[in-house]
């Protein structure tokens, strides 16, 4: 039994074998014809793949079942020349039973050594197909062909490979490469009725170790017309440590932050229906700088290790997160949320996510965070910083493109949250709040917050409630505080909220606070802009002490409410009259002695410019008032401030204020003023201002200075006026000062006044306007009750008239412009004007001018008239020139003399002039003069010409000029003739002419008739020209006078006379001689000279000739001794005669030898009918010696008339006791006292006996009528010859 089973199995295996065998080789025989075969393969692959196919050798193989092997297959890319799929072998296993009915069924598809190579290029397209459709579509699709054909044929792929190059977004250059290698994949199934069984297996390359990843499952089976959809499919997904540095360009693109060194592991399964609804869950690892062998630093507050749980689903192109929760350390977070329409270019995104605490710099670090773009997490912490921040809720609902974008303004509101803040720091355009605890909740980009305690500003906040609203894009806040601050800590916090502000100047000229105040503050509007920000607050002051900066003493005891507003858009509204920032309410306090009270105030906007309003009452201590004044160097007063100490009093200040404070020249100022009992002084300069009362009011840009009085030093005053402040650096006033009882004294410090003494109250009135630097002036003062004095000029007493008035201005560099001025003393009255425009360089003009001068009442006042004068003066001159070269000062103007009297000292007569005179620069014109006194009546004209080289010419007409009467003798030790044209510029450089043509000239005992002439001055010589007396031609006189460099002069002089009668020679004597002596002058011949300093050396040194020779002429005895007696003053009055007797001569001639003031004589001869007289000898004017002979002949006739005459008499008559007859007498000695001795004539030398002999011959008889009347010799009194 047991060996027929054995049998019956070895027949039925041998059978089996047998049947295989023939089935085999039937197939293989309906296999023999391959090339069929193979072009069938190629239609098949073309028409799954639209590609061409490439096969190389086709064998029938049975190693893997019978099969056909198709060696080196290749699908060529549409894109490009190499090919998108190659395999070394594939096994197409075919059925055998079908083969024996001459079918082909496929069981299986092996292939060996498959690489496919896809690519995308730069516009996004992959080389395989459209991609979305295999998901949207995927029945339409090839893809779902061949893997449907595959999936149906139970496809193997062994040592399989798939080459990914991404072009999009990428440069040509440089594509993106992924691999996938060692790809194993097997589709089997079990039973006919079973799922099929799928596993894909491979690896990824990393850098060290590949990532190994495996793929496994089942589906359901599906036929022709079932399609995908109705598959169902489930699975497991395992990928172990894949490092995701490779997948960092597509991730970037999900995660805003990547750090290289990162790797993932993936537990994965899935469940659901092919081209319906996958569900996937399971958990996902990451971690990084996985390096286990090298210790790293990390920061412990960021996660580098966790786990994902998640459970989604796909529905076509929409995953559905229906749970997220993460683990990272202490950090967890769930979420869930939708990605719809995914392979659309904008699909839609919705989440909602709750966190534990993190830190808020890490946020990018966090994975659920990650998701958000880099640009988001810029924004939010550019709007936080520092803390750590708890998402309770994060809500978001919208597209990709929207959440990648979602740092944009217009995707900020698709996102909600509910935030729980720990100390974090608010950035702009948020308020600057620092160390923020409290809850934030945004929804659509508006914010909810409620902050249980902050800091802003290093300032401690608690309890601030109100929304933010679009605090991602703009943010509009409705915020609420109120606060009890410290004032020092709150003044910094003001000072930083307002920087850059107008209204900061205002703010920060304060510090150091001390005490508290209460804050309540309410804020409205767009942070970001705060022009918009509606904002009111108010701080509530008591007792708060500060300083302010510029001023002096502390500020203490302040009270009151600062109240802040700020209206939206305030500067754009340039319509608003008023929109208030900042308003002091009843503020008070005190400083120093003073004290302030009701001071209220606003600052804010009016019509779009900051303006600043404010009112308070002052009570000021005069010792506080230093604080109180400007200190602004470009302020004018400041300098009449400089060195002012305020010494008692106080003052009451009613101030107001109003300007733009960024712009300091808008601010308007108003106040009032009143001093009481105010004191203060200079302590260098001027006199101390006491007791001052009166108002001061200011305002638009002036100050009035109303009812001012008290005292300057010892002196009364008032003083009104008006101050132009509208330009501080150069302040405009008119003042009115008035000084009614002003004393010396009180002058003494001004440099003007001080050395102007006098005695008496001066009435004193000063109108100025004008600025510091330039004003006008107008000025008066009584001076009547004065009583001053001009050293060697004037001397003023009081009660006398007197009255000064000047009216000009000061310029800036303090040159001086007097318009007019006016002095009036003794009812006279000076006028003018003057200037100095630049004292640098001090050129002037002045003018003085008066009418009807009245010389007479100024002779009490002016101490140089001292002459005797009377009459009146028209003036008007003018003048420029420069005070440091007064010597080339330039003057013009006119002068009239109308009936002026004067007599100077030593005058016989005085002088009664009237002329009028023309001078310019160094030109005078005389017109129209006249002169008179006494005898005298001289018109006058010509031109003076000053300079270097000054010169003269001069007229003088008229019917009488008496010398005496014009030039005095000098008295006592008068400087000499010589001297002072020594002394005279004009005579050292001048020259000059004086022609004159006078009816009659006096001098001394010389009258002149008709003497016509010129007067020449030249190289310091003076010269008489063209001399011409009584118009007769056959006199001609001349002389000069020369002064040499030593100063001596050298005189010379000459008179020649021919032919002409003796009445008119006489003329030189006026009436001296008149009716004594006719005749005809046959010859006068007169030459001098002499040398010295002075006339009285000159005399002592005359020399020279001088001849006489007249004829036939009469004697008038008695007038010619009455004119002996004129011109020699020294002969007593002789015994008066009965009557006039004259009787005639022949002949009277001489000639005469001067040396060094000795004239000499041999030759002087008188003859009449009856007797001839000669002289011989010396007449020593030097010494007033004479050493004569007299030799008389017999001339009886005139012997008792000539016994009268002094000293000639005795010469002639020899005395009461000689005869003279043939008489001779010697005269010798003194002129005033000479002796007279006769003298025999034997005893006479034999020179002096000859000359007698020669000139005594005379009838005897001729001399009988003289001597008969001779008396009897006796001593001749004393007697003066002549000095001419």
């Amino acid at each position: 039994m047991a060996i027929s089973r054995k049998r019956i199995i070895f027949y039925s295996l041998f059978t089996l074998i047998l049947v295989v065998f023939s089935v085999f080789s039937l197939a293989y025989y309906q296999l023999r014809n391959l090339g069929e075969f193979k072009a069938l393969a190629i239609e098949k692959l073309e028409e799954l793949t639209r590609r061409k196919v490439k096969i190389g050798e086709v064998e029938v193989d049975i190693v893997r079942g019978l099969s056909i092997r198709l060696k080196d297959v290749a699908v060529r890319s549409r894109r490009a020349e190499e090919p998108e799929l190659t395999a070394r072998s594939v096994w197409v296993v075919v059925q055998l039973l079908p083969l024996l009915d001459k079918r082909v069924e496929v069981k299986k598809i092996i292939v060996q050594g498959l690489s496919l190579r896809m690519v995308r290029d730069a516009k996004g397209r992959f080389s395989l197909g459209d991609v979305k459709k295999w998901i949207i579509r995927p029945a339409e699709s090839n893809l779902f062909k061949i893997l449907k054909v595959s999936l149906m044929n139970q496809l193997m792929v062994e040592d399989g490979a798939i080459h990914f190059q991404d072009y999009f977004n990428r440069s040509p250059e440089d594509p993106l490469p992924l691999n996938l290698e060692h790809i194993s994949f097997s589709v089997r199934k079990s039973l006919l009725d079973s799922p099929f069984q799928f596993t894909l297996k491979g690896e990824i390359p990393n850098e060290g170790s590949p990532t190994a990843f495996q793929v496994s499952g089942a589906f359901d089976n599906f036929s022709e017309s079932q399609g995908f959809t109705g598959i169902s499919i489930n699975g497991k997904i395992r990928v172990h440590e894949l490092n995701v540095s490779s997948f960092q360009p597509y991730l970037k693109k999900v995660l805003a932050k990547t750090p290289p060194g990162s790797w993932l592991s993936l537990d994965s399964s899935f469940s659901g229906n092919l081209g319906g609804t996958l569900k996937s869950e399971g958990t996902l690892k990451y971690s990084s700088n996985l390096n286990k062998n090298r210790p790293t630093l990390r920061d412990a507050h960021v996660p580098y290790r966790g786990g994902l749980e998640y459970k989604v689903s796909l529905n076509q192109d929409s995953i559905y997160i229906e749970e997220l929760k993460s683990e990272s350390g202490p950090f967890k977070f769930t979420a869930k949320g939708s990605l719809t329409n995914f392979l659309s270019n904008d699909p839609s995104v919705s989440f909602d996510l709750v966190t534990d605490s993190f830190l808020i710099n890490k946020s990018i670090d966090y994975l659920p965070l990650k998701f958000f773009p880099e640009e988001y997490h810029a924004l939010v912490q550019s709007r936080f910083k520092n803390g750590s921040i708890k998402i309770k809720s994060l809500k978001f609902e919208g597209s990709l493109d929207q959440l990648r974008e979602l740092a944009q303004k217009k995707n900020r509101g698709l996102i909600s949250s509910e935030l729980e803040m720990k100390h974090v720091d608010w950035q702009a355009p948020l308020p600057a709040l620092q160390n923020v605890t409290g809850t934030f909740k945004v929804n659509k980009g508006n914010a909810t917050l409620h902050i249980t305690k902050a800091r802003y500003e290093n300032q401690p906040i608690t309890n601030v409630h109100g929304t933010i609203n679009d605090f991602l894009t703009r943010p509009m806040v409705d915020l609420k505080v109120e606060n009890e601050v410290e004032m020092s800590q709150f003044h910094e916090t003001l000072k930083r909220i307002f920087k850059g502000h107008p209204l900061l100047d205002s703010i920060a000229v304060y510090d150091n606070f001390e005490g508290t105040a209460k804050v309540r503050l309410n804020v409205k509007g767009p942070l970001d802009d705060f022009d918009r920000l509606a904002i009111t607050g108010r701080i509530g002051l008591k007792n708060v002490s500060l300083n302010e900066e510029g001023f002096g003493p502390r500020l203490e005891n302040l009270s009151g409410n600062i109240i802040y507003s700020h209206t939206p858009e305030a500067a754009k509204r340039t319509d608003a009259y008023w929109i208030p920032v900042i308003k002091f309410d009843n503020l008070s306090g005190n400083f120093s002695k003073s004290a302030f009270s009701d001071l209220n105030g606003e600052m804010g906007f009016s019509n779009g410019e900051p303006l600043e309003k404010m009112s308070a009452t002052y009570k000021l201590a005069s010792s506080d008032l230093h604080y109180i004044l400007s200190e602004d160097s470009e302020d004018a007063l400041v300098r009449l401030k400089e060195g002012l100490d305020f010494i008692s009093g106080r003052l009451v200040l009613k101030y107001r204020s109003q300007g733009n404070p960024a712009k300091p020249e808008t601010e308007k100022e108003w106040g009032k003023i009143e001093l009481k009992n105010l004191s203060m002084k200079y302590p260098d300069r001027l006199m101390a201002m006491m007791d001052l009362n009166g108002n001061l009011s200011y305002g638009d840009g002036k100050i009035r200075l109303e009812s001012w009085n008290g005292r300057y030093g010892d002196s009364p005053f008032q003083l009104e006026g008006e101050i132009d402040r509208k330009n501080i650096k150069k302040l405009e006033y008119a003042l009115r000062l008035n000084f009614p009882e002003l004393v010396h004294t009180d002058l003494k410090d001004i440099p003007l006044f001080k050395d102007f003494k006098f005695a008496g109250p001066a009435h004193v009135s000063l109108n100025l306007n004008g600025n510091l630097d330039s004003f006008k002036f107008e000025h008066q003062a009584d001076l009547t009750q004065v009583e001053y004095q001009i050293p060697g000029f004037m001397k003023k007493r009081s009660n006398a008239l007197n009255k000064f008035k000047a009216k000009g201005s000061v310029l800036k560099n303090g040159g001086i412009i007097i318009d007019s001025w006016s002095y009036e003393l003794g009812g006279n009255q000076v006028s003018g004007s003057a200037g100095i425009p630049d004292l640098d360089n001090p050129k002037y003009t002045i003018s003085v001018a008066s009418d009807n001068f009245q010389v007479y009442p100024s002779r009490q006042f002016f101490q140089f008239l001292d002459a005797e004068m009377d009459g009146a003066l028209d003036f008007k001159i003018t003048g420029s020139g420069n005070l440091n070269n007064l010597q080339d000062s330039k003057f013009e103007g006119e002068m009239k003399f109308k009936e002026l009297k004067i007599r100077p000292k030593n005058f016989l007569s005085p002088l009664m002039v009237d002329a009028s005179l023309i001078f310019k620069e160094g030109r005078l014109d005389i017109r129209s003069g006249n002169i008179k006194s006494g005898q005298s009546g001289l018109k006058f004209s010509g031109v003076y010409k000053r300079g270097d080289a000054p010169s003269l010419d001069l007229n003088l007409t008229g019917e009488r000029l008496n010398i005496d009467e014009l030039l005095p003798e000098p008295q006592g030790e008068e400087t000499s003739f010589i001297d002072q044209l020594n002394q005279s510029e004009f005579f050292a450089k001048g020259k000059g002419e004086i022609r004159f043509d006078l009816d009659k000239l006096d001098y001394k005992l010389f009258t002149l008739d008709q003497v016509i002439g010129s007067i020449v001055l030249k190289n310091r010589e003076i010269e008489m020209k063209d001399l011409v007396f009584d118009s007769n031609s056959s006199v001609n006189s001349g002389g000069r006078i020369l002064i040499d460099a030593k100063g001596v002069g050298h005189f010379e002089g000459s008179v020649q006379a021919r032919d002409m009668e003796t009445k008119n020679l006489f003329s030189f004597f006026g009436n001296i001689f008149e009716n004594s002596l006719s005749g005809d002058v046959k010859t006068v011949d007169a030459r001098l000279k002499g040398s010295g300093k002075d006339w009285k050396e000159i005399f002592r040194s005359l020399s020279g000739n001088l001849s006489l020779d007249i004829q036939s002429g009469s004697i008038d005895m008695e007038k010619l001794k009455r004119g002996v007696r004129r011109l020699f003053s020294a002969i007593p009055q002789p015994n008066l005669l009965e009557k006039d007797a004259s009787f005639p001569f022949k002949h009277i001639s001489g000639d005469f030898v001067a040396k060094d003031g000795v004239f000499e004589t041999q030759n002087f001869v008188i003859e009449t009918e009856n007797q001839r007289t000669s002289i011989v000898g010396t007449f020593d004017l030097v010494n007033n010696q004479m050493d004569t002979v007299v030799g008389i002949a017999p001339l009886a006739g005139l012997d008792r008339f000539l016994t009268q005459i002094p000293v000639v008499g005795k010469i002639i008559t020899g005395g009461d006791e000689k005869s003279i007859l043939k008489t001779y007498y010697t005269v010798k000695g003194d002129f005033n006292n000479p002796e007279i001795t006769l003298t025999p004539f034997t005893s006479l030398g034999k020179r002096v006996m000859g000359i007698f002999q020669a000139i005594l011959q005379a009838p005897q008889e001729l001399l009988a009528p003289i001597t008969d009347n001779l008396p009897k010799a006796t001593q001749l009194p004393s007697a003066t010859p002549a000095d001419d």
